[in-house]
């Protein structure tokens, strides 16, 4: 009886090739992760822009509009007009660089400021009453 459950002697004296021997290795986890590639489709289904649809929107456009004149009327109405001409806001913005500039040399200890700048700041200033009086048309 258990002769008949015993493997052929062939397979008991078998033996492996050279090639087919390998060296026990451990599974190495690589240190970053095998890159996938997934194709994404997203479907959106809108219901249809039927008529009585398009008269709400149109409707809706319509006071949206409605909305921002009433908002760029009362933003003018509390608006400020500056009634300056164009080289007296250029005048003032070059005073203001020239001011900051002399304001940032005195708090970082700079010794040799820019003379130009203050000349021309200590110039423009003294003894000018009104606006008018100031000429515009010089850079310094």
């Amino acid at each position: 009886d258990n002769d008949n459950y015993r493997p052929s002697p062939r397979l008991i004296n078998c033996t492996l090739p050279r090639t087919m021997v390998s060296d026990p290795q451990t599974n190495k986890i690589p240190n970053e992760p095998k890159r996938s590639i997934y194709q994404v489709r997203k479907i959106m289904e809108y219901p249809e822009f039927d008529s009585s649809k398009r008269l709400i929107f149109t409707s809706d456009v319509g006071r949206y509009k409605e909305w921002k004149e009433k908002v760029a009327k009362e933003q003018a109405d509390f608006s400020t007009f500056d009634h300056r001409t164009d080289k007296e806001k250029k005048y003032e913005q070059r005073m203001q660089e020239k001011i900051a500039r002399a304001y940032k040399a005195r708090k970082f200890g700079i010794a040799e400021m820019d003379a130009s700048v203050e000349r021309s700041t200590t110039k423009s200033v003294e003894g000018l009453s009104t606006v008018s009086d100031i000429n515009f048309d010089s850079d310094n």
